[in-house]
């Protein structure tokens, strides 16, 4: 697990669901939906990694046919076929899956949102995009693309949007409560808002890119540019055929309008749009289910992509079960920039001794002290961590470096 994996794990083993909804959430960023659910699925099947992912799995699973129900509706079986297949393949939809993180589910319910919009199936349409609200705040972008596509023949739209406004006004307060936390933050930790979804154009153009080829990268820029320049126009070219208002409007607007909104909260990064990420398909899946040469090209795209992440340990998650291995073989205390990054080491060894740099000192003796050097720029800007190494008496003695994490080892 990582960072925010690990955070989510503990809320949900350790607290009950009010304490959820009345403490945790309200500290947190995103609405109580997924974490309630977690809560219940983890009760049924434990805590263990691949539990926790697992709920992720399923409905990453789930919004593979739903694709395919509106590929078929706006155009034709083979389209909706297409657009399952290149959703199945995914390599963004893939790693979102494997994360315990609210993401697949709002990419599902948003899917499934847009399904019954479709099909004017106006009651569960609000059902399912109050619950996507409840999940994440995010797809609330697509709030205009509805009203703006609305079919003119709809005689009860209006009706069910006051439904659907009364069944958000719940989230109102927790909305406000949750900003002004993130503000107050963003007051104390100045970087913070650029690492959760500063905007920018190179987060604007890592967002096609994402949706591509997932979470993989070249330290050379200029091998990325000149691999990732031939295949951006590639699809690009195919989706341009294709003139789908309503998967054109899911896509973009989405974007626009988080840009807009990241001039005052930062929101725009692009695992963020995962929700967007089946408009896309299906604009690929029309503009090539014509072609059994660009399918193929698309498919070994994303099957290539797949193969090198995976067989690419740096792109891996931080391995934070290693450094805990780690630690317990050699005995020490761990010192960090902020225990409020320390979740994944009480994950894997509920009983370890973490110090951090507000705290006051951290004791001598002849056992090994662990500095995690994880984040230190944001939460240790004074430096405060090396003082106190400073003032504990002892002195540098290696590096050891795990998958995302660097351990400098005094002794």
């Amino acid at each position: 697990l990582w960072l925010d994996e690990a955070i989510t794990a503990l809320a949900v083993k350790n607290y009950s669901l009010v304490w959820l909804i009345t403490k945790f959430v309200p500290g947190d960023f995103h609405p109580p939906l997924y974490y309630l659910l977690l809560k219940f699925w983890s009760s049924l099947l434990g805590f263990s990694e691949v539990s926790l992912r697992s709920l992720s799995v399923a409905f990453g699973i789930l919004t593979v046919p739903v694709v395919y129900l509106i590929g078929k509706r706006i155009a034709d079986h083979r389209a909706g076929l297409l657009a399952s297949l290149f959703l199945a393949v995914n390599p963004l939809a893939i790693y979102y899956s494997q994360e315990a993180r609210m993401y697949t589910l709002t990419m599902f319910l948003l899917t499934l949102t847009v399904y019954f919009f479709i099909t004017s199936r106006w009651l569960l349409f609000v059902v399912t995009y109050a619950l996507t609200l409840y999940c994440d705040y995010m797809p609330i972008f697509m709030l205009p693309v509805f009203f703006l596509l609305i079919p003119k023949n709809t005689r009860y739209f209006w009706r069910y949007a006051g439904i659907l406004l009364l069944l958000l006004i719940p989230l109102a307060n927790l909305v406000l409560t949750q900003l002004a936390n993130g503000w107050s933050l963003a007051k104390e930790v100045p970087l913070w808002s650029k690492i959760v979804g500063g905007f920018d154009l190179k987060a604007f153009a890592l967002v096609p890119v994402k949706f591509i080829i997932g979470r993989i990268s070249f330290e050379n820029k200029y091998l990325y540019a000149l691999i990732i320049t031939p295949i951006l126009a590639l699809y690009f070219w195919i989706i341009a055929r294709t003139k789908d208002r309503l998967l054109w409007c899911w896509l973009t607007t989405p974007l626009i309008l988080a840009a807009i909104t990241s001039t005052f909260i930062p929101v725009f990064s692009y695992f963020r749009f995962l929700y967007a990420l089946p408009a896309f398909v299906l604009l690929l899946a029309l503009g090539v289910r014509g072609s059994k040469f660009l399918a193929a090209a698309i498919t070994l795209i994303s099957l290539t992509a797949i193969l090198y992440f995976n067989s690419t340990p740096a792109f891996h998650r931080e391995d934070w079960r290693g450094l805990v291995s780690y630690i317990f073989k050699h005995q020490g205390l761990i010192l960090m920039p902020s225990k409020a990054q320390a979740a994944p080491l009480y994950y894997y060894f509920s009983d370890l001794k973490v110090f951090d740099s507000q705290d006051k000192i951290v004791p001598g003796g002849d056992f090994p002290l662990y500095y995690v050097d994880y984040v230190a720029t944001l939460f240790d800007p004074d430096h405060k961590s090396t003082l106190l190494i400073s003032e504990s008496g002892r002195s540098f003695k290696q590096e050891v470096r795990f998958t995302g994490l660097v351990v400098k080892i005094f002794q």
